[in-house]
């Protein structure tokens, strides 16, 4: 695939998102009355006014009548259409509080003492740490919020207007429900939301971490910073290799939505097997034709042994907190005392033109050296990945840089 030709792709789907964006500009006029709350409410649950007649008791004429703002409501009537909408009876009569119905919970079968477990088991047969382990660890969470201290200022500079306005054609105009697979602190699925939400797209957010204290801390933030729109939003803590067995719990509705699935930060790029995300993650029916997939990559570099890790230009504190975070697993079963040696390595990547970043950890166990890997970090050359892509049943429809060239966010959409 030639990216030459996203621009032009792009531009289509730019104009289509100018229309829509004319269209959100009227309704947006609307906001404060109480017809444009109950439609915009009524829309973002894609619920056509007989439907949500028949929920609330409310007979369909009367709610178009209200829509027009052609009437005053009871306060019965407001409390039965906030019911069926799922919303406060006060946000949807006098913008008062929120106008979003908001959820977390804990998947059924997760079991963070399993992966513990897991940990064990890969430390007594030399295996490799797998990511998600880092997660469960108080000391590598501290660590890994220390290393994004910065990441809300960061994602400002994420070329989201652009992806926003690409996304909202290939919708045509369908309600999204926006998936943010290993979020973490959500910052960048908040504000993706928040921009669709302004281009007066139905949204849902899903937010699913393995990591109670990031998820916790994403949920809140959501909710704040979205407060005052119609999103609603659900957080689920569990493991996202479970997700099809989690994703009629976290994004259920009785009518079909564009599934948005996001992986932000090095998600996608930590994967020890990129095969696991399609075959384990996205695997039917959690997705369908259709469905949009925005990968957050770093590109390879012309000469990967100018990576700033493997030079030894990355500064000490960088170092430190990244090092620790890496290695909090393997110091939670050997003891924090235990000093840990983190060397990063180059090896070749799985799919053509890609390389990786493996840190290995050099620790010492029951007097006898240990060499494990702790993790690793991807570096895609874009052709070769959009090939891989093409083959799981994704076809690569943009790509947008952002930081100079080393980072970019590939939107996928299913075959």
């Amino acid at each position: 695939m030639k990216y030459a030709q996203l621009p032009t792709m792009r531009s289509k789907h730019l104009q289509g998102a100018q229309v829509i964006m004319t269209i959100g500009s009227v309704m947006r006029n609307r906001a404060d009355s109480f017809g444009g709350r109950l439609s915009f409410r009524r829309r973002a649950m894609n619920l056509s006014q007989r439907a949500l007649g028949a929920a609330s008791g409310v007979g369909h004429a009367t709610i178009q009548t209200l829509e027009q703002g052609k009437g005053m409501p009871s306060i019965k009537t407001v409390e039965s259409l906030a019911t069926a909408l799922h919303i406060s009876p006060g946000w949807l009569g006098f913008r008062e509080g929120q106008g979003q119905a908001h959820s977390m919970d804990v998947a059924a079968d997760f079991d963070p003492l399993a992966v513990i477990a897991q940990v064990q088991e890969a430390i007594a047969n030399k295996r490799p740490i797998e990511q998600s382990a880092k997660y469960l660890d108080q000391r590598g969470v501290r660590c890994w919020l220390d290393l994004v201290r910065d990441q809300a200022l960061s994602v400002d500079k994420m070329p989201f207007p652009a992806i926003a306005q690409e996304i909202a054609a290939l919708s045509l105009g369908r309600p999204i429900d926006l998936v943010g697979l290993g979020c973490g602190t959500a910052h960048q699925e908040i504000k993706l939301a928040g921009l669709l939400n302004g281009l007066q797209l139905p949204v849902r957010l899903g937010l699913i971490d393995i990591s109670v204290y990031l998820l916790i801390a994403g949920y809140q933030q959501a909710r704040q910073a979205l407060k005052d729109t119609a999103i609603d939003i659900n957080a689920l803590i569990g493991d996202i290799y479970n997700f099809p067995k989690y994703a009629e719990q976290l994004i259920a509705s009785p009518v079909e939505h564009l599934r948005l699935f996001c992986l932000f930060g090095y998600t996608f790029g930590n994967l020890r097997q990129e095969d696991d995300l399609f075959n384990r993650v996205l695997s039917a029916p959690a997705s369908r034709s259709g469905d949009l997939l925005l990968l957050d990559i770093t590109l390879a570099r012309p000469e990967p042994d100018a990576e700033p890790v493997l030079r030894h230009e990355r500064s000490p504190e960088f170092l430190s907190l990244m090092y620790g975070f890496v290695a909090a697993p393997v110091h939670s079963i050997i003891g924090a005392s235990n000093r840990v040696e983190v060397e990063p390595k180059l090896e070749p990547g799985r799919l053509p033109g890609s390389y990786v970043i493996n840190l290995y950890g050099r620790y010492s166990l029951g007097g006898v050296e240990q060499l494990q890997s702790l993790a690793i970090v991807t570096r895609y050359q874009l052709d070769s990945l959009a090939t891989y892509l093409a083959s799981k049943g994704w076809r690569v429809v943009g790509q947008y840089g952002y930081e100079g060239t080393a980072k970019s966010i590939v939107v996928c959409q299913k075959t």
